[in-house]
C-alpha cells in the first residue's frame, strides 16, 4: 500500500522444476500487474530482454514477451 511504482527484474533462466520458468516470468507478473491495479500503483517498469519477440524460438524469449505483453495491456506502463 502506497507504493507508486514495481520495477520487476525478475527473470528465471533455467526450470529447476516444472512449471518453474513460467510461474516466475509470465505468472509472477501477472501476478504483480494484478496487485498494482488493486494497489493504486502509478507505473509498472518491466526488465526484459533483448532477443524476447512474439515469434521467438527460445522459450524464454517468448516468456519474456509474455510478460512484457502484460505490462504493455494493463493501464500501468
Amino acid at each position: 500500500d502506497g507504493c507508486k511504482a514495481i520495477i520487476n527484474c525478475s527473470g528465471l533462466l533455467r526450470s529447476t522444476a516444472p512449471g518453474d520458468m513460467d510461474a516466475v516470468n509470465v505468472k509472477g507478473v501477472e501476478r504483480l500487474v494484478k496487485l498494482g491495479k488493486e494497489r493504486g500503483v502509478q507505473r509498472f517498469i518491466q526488465l526484459s530482454c533483448v532477443g524476447a519477440t512474439e515469434h521467438a524460438t527460445n522459450h524464454y524469449f517468448r516468456q519474456k514477451w509474455a510478460a512484457e505483453d502484460l505490462v504493455r495491456r494493463s493501464s500501468l506502463y
